[in-house]
């Protein structure tokens, strides 16, 4: 689903639910959102939206503000993301328009 539908824009809503009407028992994805809102735990058995990872926003920052990150649930999917393929030793392409965060993420 990433490697196809991650790049998307104006098509990953179709995307998206397409992806699910391929999905039945107990991979089924949740009707609420897209497919890239949630991400599987293993040890959970069932779908869980980013949001749920989402640090809480440090308050007490005191670096530059040009360097300060607010965390979302795009940023913590991205980080996961770069995370576990760095971890496999795997490459990876970060696409989307300027001011996604690739750079900041990286």
């Amino acid at each position: 689903m990433w490697a196809f539908g991650a790049g998307l824009d104006e098509d990953r809503v179709s995307f998206s639910n397409a992806f699910k009407s391929l999905t039945n028992g107990n991979l089924k994805f949740p009707e609420a959102g897209q497919i890239f809102d949630y991400y599987y735990d293993v040890i959970e058995g069932k779908w869980i939206h980013w949001d749920e990872q989402v640090e809480e926003f440090n308050k007490e920052f005191e670096g530059l503000f040009q360097n300060m990150v607010v965390p979302t649930a795009d940023t913590t999917k991205n980080t996961f993301l770069l995370n576990l393929h760095v971890m496999a030793k795997k490459g990876v392409i970060y696409v989307g328009a300027a001011g996604t965060g690739k750079t900041t993420i990286t």
